[in-house]
Formats: structure tokens, sequence, C-alpha cells
């Protein structure tokens, strides 16, 4: 009796999330440094998938201001500059504070827990070393995006949360650079324990400005650093 072997097969859905997620980490870590050319063939070879499927996720770069499209067909990474900078630091400022505020008003227990647990995966990287671990990195950021997106959960407007996650996308290019150049783990730590400290005890004008001062902090390193073109 022959057997039958079953092999797995990659739905084109889950490829596509796949590779749009490879692209975009290897965008904000610098594997594909600004300004530089996204060829669709060298892509479907280094992510060994099929040329639709890069150039959809290079399509869902696009919208999300990471990438370039030129020419009608060519992409290349978008280019980042102190003056971008500047405007997404203010911009993220303006809502994420707001977004914060209206949380901590409409937050329950539900969202208690959340940002509890959001917080406890931040920490398990964070408290880990005062040294940053290329191998780390990535992860931290994924985390640390997820621990900022539970601050303002309770928020009720769906809008005010879907930009502050675009913006976000664009800043966690700049904040790879920061972190990576100036604070430490525990740093950061310490920070993300003050904001979540402060919203759990309902205090939004305390959080808000804490929120205030890590985000600002953070630009503010790239900004004196020289890293980056006016």
């Amino acid at each position: 009796m022959q057997t039958i072997t079953k092999q797995r097969v990659t739905s084109p859905a889950t490829a596509l999330e796949t590779t749009y997620q490879s692209i975009r980490r290897n965008i904000i870590t610098g594997v594909h440094p600004q300004g530089t050319k996204l060829p669709i063939r060298d892509l479907t070879k280094r992510y060994n998938v099929s040329a639709g499927t890069v150039r959809e996720s290079l399509s869902r770069l696009v919208s999300e201001s990471l990438v370039d499209a030129y020419d009608q067909k060519g992409f290349r990474v978008s280019p980042m500059s102190l003056q971008s900078l500047r405007e997404i630091t203010e911009l993220r400022l303006l809502l994420e504070k707001e977004a914060l505020r209206q949380s901590i008003q409409m937050g329950d227990e539900r969202w208690e827990s959340e940002l509890v647990s959001a917080l406890y995966l931040l920490r398990r990287i964070e408290g880990e070393s005062d040294t940053w671990l290329q191998e780390h990195i990535v992860e931290w950021e994924e985390r640390n995006g997820a621990f900022h997106a539970a601050l303002i959960a309770a928020c009720p407007s769906s809008w005010l949360k879907l930009m502050i996650g675009m913006l976000y996308r664009q800043w966690a290019r700049y904040c790879y650079c920061a972190i990576t150049s100036s604070k430490t783990p525990s740093q950061l730590n310490d920070e993300h324990v003050a904001i979540y400290e402060a919203a759990l005890a309902r205090d939004p004008g305390a959080a808000e400005h804490l929120l205030e001062a890590h985000i600002r902090d953070t630009a503010d390193q790239l900004l004196s650093a020289g890293l980056l073109p006016e």
C-alpha cells in the first residue's frame, strides 16, 4: 500500500503577509537602507516568493509611506530626513496624547489586563540586558508597538487609532536608529513603566506628560546626532 505524504502548502494570503512583514522589518532595521531601489527580481529571490507577491507587498508599503513608487513600475525605500522626523513627532504627540487621555477615561478591566500583559512582554526584552542585542531589536520594536497600542486601545475613535498606527510605522524607522545609538533597554523600561503606572492610576495629565517626554526625548536623540539629512 502506497503511503501518501502530505505536504504543507503555503496559501497566497499567508505568503503575502509573511513577505510584507519581512520587507517591512528589513526596512525598519536598515537592511534595506533609505533611498535604495527594491528590484522585483532581486526580492523574489531573496524572499523566495512570486513577483506578484512581492509587488503586492510593496504596494502595501507604499500606502504606509515606507516605500515610494517611481517610473510606474519601480520601487525604492522612502527617504528619511530631520524635517520628516519633526513632523511625525509633532503629529504623533498631538494625536497620541489625546487618544491616551480618552483611553484612560474609558478603559475598563479588560483594557487594564491587556495593558499589563503588553508591558510584561515588553519588559521581558528590556529587562534582560543593559545593551542591545541584534536578535532582540526586531522583537522589541514589535512589542513596543503593541504596548503603545495597548495604552490607547480603549479610545473610542477608530480613526484616531488608525492615524496613530500609520504614524507609528513611520516612527519605528527613526526609533530604531535612536535606540541603537543612545538609550539602553533599562532606560526605556523605566520610561515605559512610568507611563504604565500613570495610566493605571487614571491620571491622564501625568500619563500625557510622561508620554510626551518619552517620545520627544527619542526624537531629540536623532535630531542632535547628525545621522539624518535635513
